[in-house]
């Protein structure tokens, strides 16, 4: 289990260059009051948007045998 401790220390190791992308990502996941802007709501309008077009996997087909990288 992470403590809260823990989670600081490593915070504390973050570069300085990648501070405000890990502040973007924590604002991410961060639950708002508002029923209309917290990620469960986002999360759930956008797993029902492709009901009516589902997203499909094609098969890949057949590639040519390339010789092998050492």
């Amino acid at each position: 289990m992470i403590t809260r401790d823990l989670l600081k220390n490593e915070i504390d190791k973050v570069q300085d260059d990648y501070l405000e992308l890990l502040y973007n990502v924590i604002r991410a996941f961060e639950l708002k009051k508002s029923k209309n802007n917290n990620w469960i709501t986002w999360v759930n309008q956008m797993y029902g948007c492709f009901n009516e077009d589902p997203i499909q996997r094609f098969p890949q087909g057949n590639f040519e045998n390339r010789e092998i990288l050492l």
